[in-house]
């Protein structure tokens, strides 16, 4: 496991914490209510982003540890 985060993590980690930018606030919220299908349209263009919120999803405490790896870096 990689211990420091990676800047989509970091980028993350504001949105969860509420310090987005615009842009990157609506970038993950449309990743977290977008459908099946739009959500492979959008990770065409932003494929770290939409694999972090589904990691999000999907992996028991992935956000702790993208925490822990903000902490870190």
């Amino acid at each position: 496991m990689e211990y420091f985060a990676e800047p989509v993590e970091f980028e993350f980690f504001d949105y969860m914490n509420g310090n987005s930018d615009a842009f990157k606030q609506a970038l993950f919220d449309a990743i977290f209510y977008a459908s099946n299908e739009d959500k492979e349209l959008l990770k065409k263009s932003y494929p770290d982003h939409v694999q972090v919120v589904e990691n999000y999803q999907t992996i028991p405490g992935y956000y702790k540890t993208i925490c822990v790896k903000v902490v870190n870096s």
